[in-house]
């Protein structure tokens, strides 16, 4: 962590504030900005601070259609004016062309998740903090990637989760009722991101929305005998597969 990270880190909750809305006011492009909102915590404190800071903004969410019902029902009663953008493909047909995604092969962001409004050459507001991930925290605040076309400005990047709370309730903001479940991160419900050894989270959210991994290990099944011929090899059945899938073992992610 640099110095500087570290001395925000321990300044108080106004003085982050300040300088999050003076970040998104000195950043404001001539059109304005997009505003990527996933519905969660940290897309609700971009969206107060963003019109605390008085900028204009384009307010989007990208749909996948693998989010919790939850929280997509949350977003759309607190957000009624928000543009809805869908997937380029769903999950399931993705899969049918691309097998599973994996931690090193995420197809699925670009095609399902980092969507924009096109013929808008806008810069995107983002609700990503550096705590939340090592390889998050390892870019910059303003950052451009092959994926992202445009830039990606990030006024909390630096905030940690009780800077989040705290503004959140001191600001008697309303947040998807998962969190109070005990769900710390809201997203995709399937996801490789959540797959581990423990299998934990996965176990958590198939328990809670079974109907999508129905879905999902049908698709992953047509695809590992209709597709992969390696994976076929290598695993024989599509169980084995994708035990390992949710395990993160099979591309030596994990």
């Amino acid at each position: 962590m640099s110095p500087r990270a570290q001395q925000m880190h321990m300044r108080p909750l106004q003085w982050m504030v300040d300088e999050a809305i003076e970040f998104i006011r000195t950043h404001e492009p001539e059109g304005g900005y997009l505003l990527a909102d996933s519905f969660g915590k940290d897309s609700t404190v971009i969206l107060e601070l963003s019109r605390m800071a008085g900028v204009k903004f384009l307010h989007i969410h990208n749909r996948t259609g693998i989010e919790p019902p939850e929280l997509i029902k949350f977003g759309h009663r607190t957000r009624p004016n928000v543009i809805d953008i869908a997937p380029r493909t769903t999950l399931w047909q993705g899969i049918k062309k691309w097998g599973a995604p994996t931690i090193n092969q995420r197809w699925c962001c670009p095609e399902m998740k980092e969507r924009h409004v096109a013929g808008h050459p806008r810069n995107v507001l983002v609700g990503i903090r550096a705590e939340e991930s090592f390889k998050r925290k390892q870019r910059p605040r303003i950052s451009q990637t092959a994926t992202h076309p445009k830039k990606l400005f990030k006024p909390i990047f630096h905030w940690l989760e009780w800077h989040v709370w705290e503004f959140i309730e001191g600001m008697n903001l309303p947040y998807c009722e998962l969190y109070d479940e005990g769900f710390s991160r809201l997203g995709c419900v399937v996801c490789p991101m959540i797959c581990s050894s423990g299998m934990g989270q996965v176990k958590r959210n198939r328990e809670r929305w079974p109907g999508f991994y129905r879905t999902f290990e049908h698709a992953v099944t047509w695809w590992f005998w209709n597709v992969t011929w390696w994976d076929r090899v290598k695993w024989r059945q599509p169980e084995r597969f994708l035990g390992a899938w949710y395990r993160a073992f099979h591309d030596g992610s994990k």
